[in-house]
């Protein structure tokens, strides 16, 4: 399994890369699987690999399919990603990269509520 990433926005395994941060960005997830059930499994498959601050998952027509997992530390997101990219989820192999740019909950971890303000802005 090739995870190789590049500089860039989005994915591994192919097409543009976003730098590695502890944001991931899954595709290809079974568009039939409930919102809640979909953050609830979500939440337990990759939380085997570190602790968790977010579950994004949204059932908008553009956001169909697609979720992010926001892991504490880059470590236990790059395990995730190497671990579960291809990993069959409902019936389809996870598409997995790292997400273009810091999820709100990271930068508030990181930089509290003043770097939310600035990337607000």
């Amino acid at each position: 399994m090739d995870t190789s990433t590049t500089n860039g926005n989005g994915s591994a395994n192919g097409g543009a890369v976003g730098s590695p941060n502890t944001s991931l960005y899954i595709k290809n997830i079974n568009t039939k699987v409930k919102k809640e059930e979909l953050r609830r499994q979500l939440y337990v498959l990759f939380g085997t690999y570190g602790r968790i601050l977010d579950v994004v998952a949204t059932r908008s027509d553009g956001m169909r399919g697609q979720a992010f997992v926001i892991f504490e530390d880059l470590a236990a997101a790059t395990a995730a990603l190497r671990a579960l990219t291809g990993f069959i989820f409902y019936d389809s192999p996870l598409s997995i990269q790292y997400a273009r740019s810091k999820s709100r909950a990271t930068i508030l971890q990181q930089d509290g509520p003043e770097g939310l303000y600035k990337a607000d802005q």
